[in-house]
């Protein structure tokens, strides 16, 4: 095994890289141009610095895992958390559709375009706090649900 190197400029500066070949490897690099040696130890030492970087990246987990770290599956908690997120929207569908037509259009007012209790009121005829007090007895009527 023989250490080859050649020069390469890399952010305005002058790196030497090197790689180990074999010994007929060698001997026909110092029978070819520079330019062909120059080509040839660059894309071996690329390939060497993408399969370091792939190494531990894979070997990364085995190695916290030899020493001693667990690690948690999360794709069944992220299945158990969907599973409990479509409960709750189906719980959601079912008291607003409880709803009469009137609150559900306060309550897509207030939460949804977030508009405030007042502006609300005018568009009724009433005050902003018998809105207040609607959506009180709105949420309560949702509650049942929960």
């Amino acid at each position: 095994m023989k250490l080859v190197s050649t020069a390469l400029i890399q952010r305005g500066k002058i790196k030497k890289v090197s790689v180990l070949v074999d010994n007929k490897t060698a001997e026909m690099l110092e029978c070819v141009e520079e330019e062909i040696k120059r080509e040839y130890i660059l894309s071996e030492y690329m390939f060497y610095k993408e399969n370091k970087r792939i190494k531990y990246h894979c070997n990364s987990l085995e190695t916290y895992e030899a020493e001693g770290y667990q690690f948690e599956d999360k794709t069944l908690r992220i299945a158990e958390e969907k599973e409990t997120d479509r409960e709750l929207y189906k719980k959601l569908y079912m008291a607003l559709k409880s709803l009469t037509p009137i609150e559900r259009w306060i309550v897509n007012e207030k939460y949804v375009k977030r508009r405030i209790s007042f502006d609300i009121g005018c568009d009724m005829g009433i005050s902003g706090s018998a809105v207040r007090h609607r959506l009180l007895r709105i949420i309560k009527k949702l509650k049942k649900f929960f």
